[in-house]
């Protein structure tokens, strides 16, 4: 009996040494969560006002143009990199010649991104708006396009290199520039501000990295004076990881701007700027989750590829982990959307509170699918991960969409989006398990049902016909998830 009693506190303890593993890596990013979800709000802000609902739309049109041909131009290289180093634990002169060959490699693909939407730019102008008008912008977009693929190789160098702190401090110098450039730059030029902003905000992004870079001399030589020649067994590993990888990256951000692109001829710029204003609130507030998800926990479950129940344990540790911060989080997000679309954007935007609320729902979904999401990438098997997270994703957020859309408007795509979501888990649970071996257990399971069952009903108590027993009902759930929330987080720490 005692010893039974033994090797369950010992069992707890581990449980609890996980998910402080994985709050460990939020609390790192706390600090540059909250920095850029204030910038996010200034600069939605002053872009609701600056430029109103029909030049926010056309801002996100660029951007998610831009962001097609900067993952084309990537290469998938970022991944591909953090695969490589995170892989190399002991030979140090190993892992900076890795860095040096990666920098010069993601340097050559920004020149070529670059060239590549200089010379799309009559083609990204035609098909994004339908027109040749904006053919300049996507000239001055090249130089945007280029830094940015710069930025994201050094980026990665930090990341493979678990060197968070450094990561973080950038993340959040080049946030803060970002948007103060972009403010006196909106007031001034309106709508023809966008692009310089844009330029603005990718500098400041290659800057700080770079300096991080520097700073922890993770290159023990000069990139510029390695020759790719001389490494070419690892030249063609990073290319043929990072191309597949590339792949899934295009088309994760085409069918974004697929999207923004039938919206736009559906509905006009007006649904676009409220569609991406939804996305980015509700991406902002999870982003301290999956932020920290993609710098910390993709490079530890890559060097736990070998073992399976070391693999299972992350993977269970990681859902438990995001439930206990997402949950609370999506609630209040639910019960405060129309106080933030007010405080964030202006009444043109009331539009997109129904989807906002039931994004908050996604928001937890989407906690659960992306953990084991990262499996078959982590476990090497790209063609898997390709036809996961490239076609399947493609098509089934694009049909969520338009599907979406046309059956209830903005708030049909929230409720799309949920469904799609809800699908990954049963997709990519059932993948692990069969492919890996790596199934979370039944109160991984139970927990992340509840966590789903109680933002659902924050959602369903706004839309009570009476205002203040629709009120009630959302205040004690809000309350209720706090609780059980701030219980589970204190029996983590009682572990300590």
């Amino acid at each position: 009996m005692a010893e039974s009693k033994q090797e369950e506190i010992e069992a707890t303890r581990s449980s609890a040494d996980g998910m402080r593993g994985a709050f460990s890596a939020m609390g790192v990013y706390g600090g540059v969560q909250a920095v850029q979800i204030l910038a996010g709000l200034i600069r939605g802000k002053v872009s609701a006002l600056l430029l109103g609902v029909g030049g926010t739309g056309i801002s996100s049109l660029y951007a998610s143009a831009a962001a097609v041909v900067q993952q084309i131009a990537v290469a998938g290289l970022n991944l591909a990199v953090v695969k490589e180093i995170s892989g190399i634990s002991d030979d140090e002169e190993a892992r900076r010649v890795a860095a040096a060959v990666s920098r010069r490699l993601t340097d050559l693909c920004a020149l070529a991104g670059a060239a590549l939407c200089l010379l799309m730019s009559p083609l990204l102008s035609l098909l994004t708006f339908g027109n040749y008008d904006f053919t300049v912008g996507f000239m001055g977009l090249s130089v945007m396009v280029g830094m940015s693929v710069a930025a994201t190789g050094r980026q990665a160098l930090l990341q493979a290199t678990r060197s968070l702190r450094p990561l973080a401090g950038a993340t959040m110098g080049a946030t803060v520039v970002s948007v103060v450039s972009a403010v006196p730059l909106y007031w001034a030029f309106s709508v023809d501000g966008i692009v310089p902003a844009m330029i603005a905000g990718s500098f400041a992004g290659l800057w700080f990295y770079s300096r991080a870079v520097r700073r922890e001399r993770l290159c023990g030589r000069s990139a510029a004076d390695v020759r790719l020649r001389d490494h070419m067994p690892l030249v063609r590993r990073l290319l043929r990881s990072g191309l597949s990888l590339m792949a899934v990256g295009a088309m994760s951000v085409g069918v974004t701007f697929a999207v923004n692109v039938w919206l736009r001829a559906e509905a006009g710029e007006a649904s676009v700027a409220m569609y991406q204003a939804a996305s980015s609130v509700s991406s902002q507030c999870a982003s301290l989750v999956f932020m920290a998800m993609a710098m910390d926990y993709f490079p530890r479950i890559s060097a736990l590829a070998g073992d399976r129940m070391a693999m299972t344990a992350a993977v269970e540790h990681q859902i438990r982990a995001v439930m206990i911060v997402l949950t609370p989080m999506a609630c209040l997000l639910s019960v405060a959307a129309p106080l933030v679309t007010g405080l964030l954007f202006s009444s043109e935007f009331d539009g997109m509170i129904p989807m906002l609320r039931w994004l908050s729902v996604a928001m937890v979904l989407k906690g659960v699918s992306y953990p084991l999401g990262y499996v078959p990438l982590a476990m090497g098997r790209r063609r898997l991960y390709f036809r996961l997270e490239g076609i399947y994703g493609t098509v089934t957020v694009f049909a969520a969409a338009t599907a979406g859309y046309a059956a209830g408007g903005l708030e049909g795509i929230g409720v799309a989006t949920c469904v799609v979501y809800a699908l990954d888990i049963a997709v990519y649970a059932s993948v692990c398990r069969r492919c890996f071996g790596v199934s979370p257990g039944a109160p991984t399971a139970l927990q992340a049902v509840c966590s789903v069952v109680v933002a659902v009903c924050a959602v369903m108590a706004s839309g009570l016909p009476d205002q203040t027993m629709a009120c009630v009902v959302q205040g004690v759930v809000c309350l209720t998830a706090l609780v059980v929330s701030w219980i589970a987080f204190g029996r983590i720490r009682k572990y300590n």
